[in-house]
């Protein structure tokens, strides 16, 4: 019987272990990585645009006109979806603190779980 106490606390702590890397991997995201990928995202496009406008006198010079359409179609779609990333990203940043909401309410949901089972403790 004690051995399966022992495994039980070990795996109350590795869920633990687990949530708090889930946690700082969220954190790092929401924080970091997602305002880095607004700015990357912007910087590249604003980069490009020169291209794209000079590219557009050139592709308006295409006598063939589905050829023409089909450039300025993958053009408007480059654009729209550089729109759509940033529109992601800003959500993610925005919302992120749901998702640490939900992480915490499970942690606290695990460990009340796991006194009721066992008894007595903490989280350990």
């Amino acid at each position: 019987m004690r051995n399966a106490k022992q495994s039980n606390k070990r795996g109350q702590v590795t869920f633990m272990i687990v949530f708090f890397i889930a946690g700082t991997l969220m954190l790092i995201i929401a924080a970091f990585a997602v305002p880095t990928g607004i700015r990357l995202t912007s910087e590249l496009y604003a980069a490009g645009d020169d291209l794209i406008q000079q590219s557009n006198v050139t592709i308006a010079n295409i006598s063939d006109t589905s050829v023409r359409d089909s450039i300025q179609g993958a053009f408007g779609e480059a654009t729209s979806a550089t729109t759509s990333n940033i529109e992601v990203y800003t959500a993610i940043y925005k919302y992120g603190w749901i998702l640490a909401i939900i992480a915490v309410c499970l942690i606290i949901f695990m460990s009340v779980r796991r006194l009721v089972e066992f008894g007595g403790g903490g989280f350990v």
